[in-house]
């Protein structure tokens, strides 16, 4: 208010937005009408001069607005090169200009875009929210289209795809629909064996990760899905624990989703039963699921495969467990579960696998009586 007020009296409004300058005012609303005012003077040019002239903490997120508030039809190559070049400052502080920006000097400068993204990948190492903050307006809906930027950098995919993965670093949740991973993958598949490693070798939170869940909203989720479990089991062993179980067993727990998952499982066990390495590390990711379906799971491999040396090699029970006061009803759902199990597997072909079954039910019951023992104890 203090600047619109000024703004007829140029010589005190010069005064007091030095003064505002000087005194590294925090960023806030008051420096907008001071930005706009001095626009409306100097125009877009003179106006990034005069705080270029100046040493405070927020002259580069100044800067970026002035930029930022350049209409399409004004934008002219002198623009898009003092952009560029503020860009190409050796400064911690730079700020990126917004997405519509570096878009609008796209359509004045072509190949702009892809020259400004290989900067920002670069800066974005250490400070990789900067490209999290430039890129999320392509991962809300009815905004703007990530289609259009793949066209773009159609020539330069390296670019967009390192731009992508810096991003998923930055500030969380970002493209938590996969807008932006639904149309990279549409353009390159090889972008899904590049993102899931990527993910399984860095501290990523699981909103990133969750990431990944988005792909059994796809047409294609069978190929997308399968694909991605490949890539888990060649990457790191370790993901059936972690990744596998955002990725696998949090979509069980949604309706819509289930029956997606379900339809997958039958099918990768159907096509690969015989393979005990996708298998193994398969089960581990579902013995760890509902009891329900990971019971189906093993039935269905059976099924496929009758094999009782095949069938020892995976886990009949969940190797992470959770539970809130005594054990029992966790131990009586597993033993429920594994009856269940053996009186489906009928037949000579599965003797051995009664066998093995009913060898688990007699330890897990040994071990019931000993937990109803120990909570008799604790309750004396």
């Amino acid at each position: 208010m203090v600047f619109q007020y000024l703004q007829h009296d140029w010589d005190r409004f010069i005064g007091c937005a030095e003064a505002y300058i000087n005194a590294d005012t925090p960023f806030g609303f008051s420096c907008y009408s001071l930005i706009d005012a001095l626009i409306k003077k100097w125009g877009y040019v003179k106006s990034e001069r005069y705080l270029q002239s100046f040493s405070f903490r927020y002259k580069n997120k100044w800067i970026a607005d002035i930029q930022n508030s350049i209409p399409q039809d004004k934008m002219n190559l002198g623009d898009c090169e003092r952009i560029m070049g503020f860009a190409s400052q050796p400064d911690d502080t730079f700020v990126p200009v917004y997405y519509e920006t570096a878009m609008k000097a796209e359509h004045v400068s072509p190949g702009f875009m892809a020259k400004y993204l290989s900067l920002l990948n670069q800066k974005a190492v250490l400070r990789p929210y900067a490209l999290s903050n430039f890129l999320r307006p392509l991962t809300a809906k009815n905004h703007a289209d990530p289609k259009e930027l793949i066209f773009l950098l159609k020539d330069s995919e390296e670019v967009l795809f390192d731009s992508y993965l810096l991003a998923l670093r930055g500030q969380p949740p970002f493209d938590s629909d996969g807008c932006i991973l639904h149309a990279l993958i549409a353009h390159s598949k090889q972008f899904l064996s590049m993102v899931v490693p990527h993910l399984l070798t860095s501290n990523h939170d699981n909103f990133s990760i969750s990431t990944l869940s988005t792909l059994w909203n796809a047409e294609n989720y069978m190929e997308l899905v399968t694909a991605t479990i490949e890539s888990m089991r060649a990457t790191d062993r370790r993901s059936c624990y972690s990744i596998g179980k955002v990725f696998i067993r949090d979509p069980l727990g949604k309706r819509d989703k289930c029956d997606f998952v379900l339809k997958w499982i039958n099918h990768y066990i159907t096509e690969h039963c015989t393979d005990m390495d996708r298998m193994k590390y398969l089960f581990h990711i579902l013995c760890n699921c509902s009891k329900a379906v990971f019971k189906g799971a093993l039935i269905t491999f059976c099924k496929c495969n009758r094999n009782y040396d095949d069938f020892d090699a995976l886990p009949l029970d969940a190797t992470s467990k959770n539970w809130s006061g005594s054990e029992i009803p966790l131990i009586n759902s597993e033993l429920d579960s594994l009856e269940e199990l053996k009186q489906e597997l009928r037949g000579i072909d599965f003797i051995e696998h009664r066998a093995r079954i009913s060898a688990v039910i007699q330890s897990l019951r040994s071990y019931k009586s000993r937990t109803e023992a120990e909570d008799f104890i604790e309750r004396l």
